[in-house]
């Protein structure tokens, strides 16, 4: 195969990929780009005799790219102050009404008040930010499987907190 034939193939499905891992299209490509500058810079001492090694090849490199752009985009860590500063869980089409919105603004608000430290943190990457657990574990020096394990605690954690403010049984 020649590099264009394999950038017209597979690009796509990289940027597809990655953007299923970062949640944001310009990353994804910007990914996607970086991976093949990577292999056409190297093209001449590749030699892939199959389309297995050649992909498994293209998502290793992907991986790493997307590793590496979290390690150089440092995140501080600002707590969300206002309600209404939760913007991107609301845009759920459950929620069509004002006053249903402003009250799940209050409950995400009341919930949040009750969360400290590093779980409000973990709240915030999973629920607010929506990343993934790869992202989250990388932002706070941890494995996939302890932010997993932390999650599921929290989402227990959670259920009290909410059947608390609602008042009702979950």
């Amino acid at each position: 195969m020649i590099y264009d034939e394999i950038y017209k193939k597979y690009y796509q499905l990289i940027v597809s990929y990655s953007f299923g891992v970062l949640k944001d299209k310009f990353y994804a490509e910007e990914v996607a780009n970086n991976t093949f500058a990577l292999l056409w810079s190297r093209w001449e001492h590749m030699d892939f005799r199959t389309d297995n090694a050649l992909l498994s090849w293209l998502f290793q490199t992907a991986d790493y790219k997307m590793q590496e752009h979290w390690r150089k985009k440092p995140y501080n860590y600002i707590p969300i102050q206002n309600s209404s500063d939760i913007n991107v869980i609301t845009e759920n089409e459950d929620i069509d009404s004002a006053q249903e919105e402003q009250k799940f603004r209050e409950y995400m608000s009341e919930v949040r008040n009750r969360l400290t430290g590093d779980d409000l943190k973990l709240f915030d990457f999973k629920i607010v930010l929506k990343w993934p657990y790869i992202r989250i574990a990388e932002k706070l020096n941890t494995t996939v499987p302890a932010i997993k394990m932390r999650w599921l605690r929290l989402k227990t954690r959670l259920l009290d907190i909410v059947r608390d403010i609602t008042g009702e049984e979950l």
